[in-house]
């Protein structure tokens, strides 16, 4: 979500802009699941031995809920100058 302000024009001038906008965004804000685990996101597990991932022993587990973290909550706030 994400909700963005353009000042007018006096505002903007005094910062020595032509057009000043302020943003607000946020990620990940809510979860509405009946999912049992942490985050149905996150069920993806990938496993090696290798340090090369051209190697064949790379094992890739699909729907393996183990050791994740939900995806964490992001709020951005900015400010665009115009010139």
């Amino acid at each position: 979500m994400s909700l963005t302000y353009t000042t007018p024009r006096g505002i903007a001038s005094k910062v020595g802009a032509r057009e000043l906008s302020l943003v607000a965004a946020a990620r990940n804000l809510v979860l509405w699941t009946r999912y049992p685990g942490t985050d149905p996101e996150i069920n993806f597990n990938g496993t090696s031995n290798s340090l090369s991932s051209a190697q064949t022993d790379n094992n890739f587990y699909e729907a393996s809920d183990v050791f994740g973290l939900p995806i964490p909550r992001r709020f951005t706030f900015s400010a665009r100058l115009a010139f």
